[in-house]
């Protein structure tokens, strides 16, 4: 293949240039280059970084051992901060983390982490960053990010209070202790006073003496804890004081009202009297009456529009703080990633499960598209949001209507945003034409002088009443549809009010039918009623499933009721509500805080269940009539998960899936977090395997099984323990298979030691059960589709349910390896590669390569913050084409050709009509860096602005200003190979292996190569591709 060079210097200025089909460019202005927003963005200045430190917190004291997977009863094992053992492993953890800040001249932390996270927080240089990362003894730095926070009737709807149900058994989850990361908590809100008749609290440490958590005041004189708020903290240092709205409370005192309201829905008082503008709207009660609660407030309103928020930094805080203080559920609200398993928060979490605390987390409000769902970690109990039967208090003013002067019912209607201006809204009634008001009004003479009467729906709130006001109306009367009226915007010289559906064709008929004339008045009564909700439907902002991290595991876990809740709230809210203590509010969040206080009652049945046991018990006994946000289309596992909690039966599952953190660890190890597993347990992850424990996710020990790829018979196993408190009880299976896959039931006999091909499960003496199922796609399965389906494990009294979800697809014909990277010595070299066949037929293999790089050199200057920013001056800066038929672009730097301390680092972007897109970055210490991308875009005519772009960022110049950077390009075809073959048997037998021998000549010493080896079919269809990457010694 031809090879010229490019010869570059500077950034953008070309001195020196030879021909090259592939590379020679002409110097267009780098100006005109802009960067697509689903790229990362422009990287600021960061301070603010979660340093996490290898080893387990103290919350987490493994010893390097691992029991061998047995299965059977897990005990929970609340973490005891103040242990013996506890405090000489904190010890060591502040020697470890007091060492690493030394190390770079760190002398205060924001935070150091020690119970449910080891590491610190602190404000550092880029060069600190980078030293950092070089540390042995430092796993990852995180920056420090900005978070989103994501029940009048919902006991009853719940049968919490019904004949039998657990309140009315009195299970309100005595003593259990909820811990609330969010905005803080209004102390004062009678949801959480301990003294209210019926809801009266002794002292916690009569029957929690392990209970050390605080109240942490602040500068709010005013704020103060009870024996029912038995802690309050705040955090605000990764946040940033400076970054706070004037007017925030220094203290956990809730500005905001999102802290209070899940606080009071998880554990708020039974009974407690809601009122709205001082109407009586109900009785309101958490789903743990007697729980105990604390706030652990990280929340906080900014300063500037945008900058609210909850720093991941502050929440690790929150977390740690609350696993030390000793809570047994904590609800998180809060918005979280949807891909990283490992990052500062989940890890946390990962740490509070060991120590005994139960968490559960709000699935997000990005639905209902598809892998919207956040919080994708099998530790935690995410959470989808869904509405609940019963009516929603509105509180509205008394509209007085007469008919041709005679007095008729008063109707209710919802004052608009301006309120009731001093003149009123009084006058004769006028229906506008259309009736909707979406389009100009065919009788506007009609409305003059009058009040407008309009329909609600198929246009904005405004339009309708600029078309009245256009036409010089008065006021503005609308009435809705099947909706619940709600609030009119202000700005107008009238008022603006909302009427119920059939009242406003009630009006509309007598005006216009019967030719009666319609007068109103509005009053200043203030009336309370209730609107039906429509319940047992996802909400349409519920986030929904696949996960995005993996699709073996399904997202969100249950669903509980989330929208129109009535509960606590603050009553000062920053931006208004004041004098309120309760409120109506709708997401995830105020799902959550139901399964954390649901959570509490299962707790306070089985105090020795572990955080998985439990979250086991709330998905097995979940209910599935619960259709979509359409209300017609029944809701699937990707909507609600196991489905809707029902929480009189969670205490009573029958049989629960357990795991710990082993399980957890080894499931890392299939998440491609090897490293992560490694520097936290002390063990690898083929310890872990020798031990029993399965790395793929789909054998993970949860309540419900999912396969994101089935393309032949696989089978998954479970181990589940006998709770029902009759060690001879025997459970029988009932599957509904997902269509287009044929399912099989074997259980473990433990008499003969082995699985026998049964649908009746017994147990052993420890109460251990296990079983595996055989999922195997059949001739009518869909593929490349999702199939549900379930499995109920059955005593005749208990029933436990787990979803199953089956994406079934064309099985791999080739399994070949990716790539290889490999080091020959001398001009030849020979390599055997081993190819799995499942066809039979013929097999064909094709070389490719090997190709040697072009070279383009540019200067590239120190960047003065070490911040990479698309663009940027200083740059070292490369077009490159990659021509159609590319089948592999590899950019790379030597190491070789810079000094030794000097950093360099690769960005590479595809540039289509000079918009870019980052497809690729290379970021190690030194400046060893490369970018391989296999069949990528073609890209290769700067006249017409389509071109690839590099970028050679100075991060660490080691005291140099500028240095040349040579950029390697290689540009693989499928030209023939002239220095590598690769011949095999042209025969292919399914379950065969294929040896191919790869033979390579030629090449240069010390030169870089790249290839591949392209595997076919009889047909010559493509049915995979090793990618070669040789040097030649």
């Amino acid at each position: 293949m031809l090879r010229k060079q490019l010869t570059v210097l500077g950034t953008g200025c070309f001195l020196a240039m030879s021909v090259h089909s592939a590379l020679a460019l002409s110097n267009p202005d780098r100006s005109l280059l802009t960067l697509d927003s689903s790229s990362p963005q422009t990287v600021s200045s960061r301070t603010s970084y979660i340093v996490q430190l290898r080893g387990t917190p103290a919350a987490v004291q493994h010893n390097n051992s691992i029991a061998p997977k047995a299965g059977g009863v897990l005990t929970n094992v609340k973490y005891n901060p103040n242990s013996p053992q506890s405090l000489a492993h904190r010890q060591e953890l502040a020697n470890q983390q007091n060492r690493v800040m030394a190390s770079v001249g760190v002398n205060e932390a924001t935070y150091t982490y020690e119970h449910s996270f080891n590491g610190f927080s602190a404000t550092l240089t880029t060069a600190q960053v980078n030293k950092l990362k070089n540390d042995p003894d430092v796993l990852n730095v995180w920056p420090n990010k900005l978070l989103q926070l994501d029940t009048a009737n919902t006991p009853a709807f719940l049968g919490l209070t019904s004949p039998g149900g657990l309140h009315d058994l009195g299970t309100k989850g005595e003593d259990v202790i909820i811990g609330i990361v969010d905005s803080g908590v209004w102390p004062e809100n009678p949801s959480l006073v301990d003294d209210a008749p019926g809801n009266e609290f002794a002292p916690i440490a009569a029957t929690r003496p392990d209970w050390v958590g605080e109240c942490v005041t602040g500068t709010d004189p005013d704020f103060g804890c009870n024996n029912k708020l038995i802690g309050a903290r705040y955090y605000n240092a990764g946040f940033g004081p400076e970054r706070i709205l004037p007017g925030e409370f220094d203290s956990p005192r809730d500005a905001d009202g999102h802290g209070t309201h899940t606080m009071t829905t998880a554990g708020g008082n039974e009974n407690t009297e809601a009122t709205l503008q001082g109407v009586p709207v109900g009785t309101v009660s958490g789903m743990a009456p007697r729980a105990r609660v604390a706030a652990y407030k990280v929340c906080w309103n900014g300063s500037t529009p945008g900058n609210s928020g909850c720093a991941t930094a502050d929440s690790v805080a929150a977390i740690d703080d609350a696993t030390a203080d000793g809570v047994d559920v904590i609800n998180f609200s809060i918005s979280g990633s949807r891909t990283a398993q490992t990052d500062p928060v989940h890890v946390a979490f990962f740490n509070a499960a060991r120590g005994g605390v139960y968490s559960s987390l709000s699935a997000g409000n990005s639905g209902p598209g598809a892998q919207t769902v956040a919080h994708n970690v099998p530790w935690v109990t995410t959470v989808g949001a869904s509405t609940y039967n019963g009516d929603a208090a509105l509180v509205g003013n008394e509209l007085e209507v007469s008919y041709d002067a005679v007095s008729q019912d008063p109707i209710f209607s919802v004052v608009g945003g301006d309120g009731i201006p001093a003149e009123g809204l009084t006058g004769e009634l006028a229906p506008t034409l259309p009736a909707n008001a979406c389009s100009a009004l065919t009788n506007p003479g009609d409305l003059a002088g009058k009040v407008a009467l309009i329909a609600r729906g198929q246009c904005n709130f405004t339009d309708k009443q600029d078309q009245a006001l256009a036409a010089g109306a008065v006021g503005v009367v609308m009435y809705t549809d099947n909706r619940t009226p709600t609030t009119l915007p202000g700005g107008y010289p009238f008022a603006s009010v909302m009427i119920e559906n059939s009242v406003g064709l009630d009006l509309v008929n007598e005006i216009q039918n019967n030719g009666v004339t319609v007068s109103i008045d509005l009053t200043d009564t203030l009336v309370a009623k209730g609107f039906p909700q429509p319940g047992n439907q996802m909400a349409g902002f519920s986030s929904r499933g696949e996960s995005q991290a993996t699709g073996d595991v399904i997202k969100p876990d249950i669903t509980a009721p989330g929208v129109t809740i009535l509960a606590g709230t603050s009553a000062d809210q920053i931006d208004g509500g004041e004098g309120e203590n309760y409120g109506f509010l709708s997401g995830t969040s105020m799902s959550s805080p139901h399964i954390a206080g649901i959570a509490a009652l299962v707790r306070e049945t089985h105090p020795t269940w572990t955080p998985s046991a439990v979250k086991s018990a709330i998905m097995t006994t979940a209910r599935q009539d619960v259709t979509k946000e359409d209300g017609a289309t029944p809701a699937d596992p990707f909507d609600f998960g196991a489905g809707h909690v029902v929480p009189n039966s969670a205490v009573a599952p029958g049989i629960v899936y357990d795991a710990n953190e082993l399980d957890y660890w080894a499931y890392l190890c299939g998440q491609g977090e090897a490293a992560f597993t490694e520097a936290t347990s002390g063990n690898s992850c083929s310890d872990f395997e020798d031990a029993g424990y399965p790395t793929d996710a789909s054998d993970l020990n949860i309540a419900s099984i999912a396969i994101a790829e089935l393309s032949a018979a696989q089978t998954v196993r479970r181990y589940v323990t006998n709770v029902t408190g009759n060690p001879a009880a025997n459970f029988t299976a009932s599957v509904e298979a997902p269509a287009g896959v044929d399912v099989a039931v074997s259980v473990f006999d433990f008499g003969s030691g082995s699985f026998v091909n049964s649908d009746t499960m017994a147990f052993n003496a420890g109460g251990l059960g296990v079983y595996e199922l055989t999922f195997t796609p059949n001739e009518t399965a869909v593929l490349d589709a999702w199939e549900f389906g379930s499995v109920t494990w059955s005593d005749g009294v208990h029933s436990a349910r787990s979803p199953i979800a089956m994406k079934p697809v064309l099985p791999p014909r080739i399994i070949a390896p990716e790539a290889v990277d490999l080091v020959v010595n001398g001009s030849a070299g020979r390599l055997t590669l081993p190819v799995e066949i499942a066809y039979n037929g013929r097999f064909f293999t094709q070389a490719i390569g090997l190709d040697a790089p072009a070279q383009q050199f540019a200067l590239v200057g120190q960047d003065p913050d070490s911040n990479f920013s698309f663009n940027e001056a200083g740059l070292g800066f490369y077009f490159v084409n990659v021509p159609a038929g590319t089948r592999i672009a590899k950019f790379g730097l030597s190491g070789a050709d810079q000094a030794e301390g000097v950093d360099l680092d690769l960005y590479v972007y595809a540039c289509p009509n000079f918009q870019c897109s980052q497809v690729g970055t290379s970021l190690n210490g030194g400046s060893e860096e490369s970018v391989l991308l296999v069949d990528p875009q073609p890209l290769a005519n700067l006249g017409n602005r389509d071109i690839y772009v590099v970028f050679v960022h100075g991060y660490d110049l080691d005291g140099q200003e500028s240095v040349v950077a040579p950029l390697n390009v290689w540009t693989v075809d499928e030209s023939r190979s002239t220095n590598m073959s690769a011949r095999a048997s042209s025969l292919a037998v399914d379950g065969r292996t294929n040896r191919v021998y790869v033979g390579m000549r030629g090449l240069q010493s010390g030169g870089d190569y790249v290839g591949g080896i392209i595997y076919k079919d009889e047909n010559g269809d493509e049915n995979g591709m090793t990618v070669m990457e040789v040097k030649a010694q």
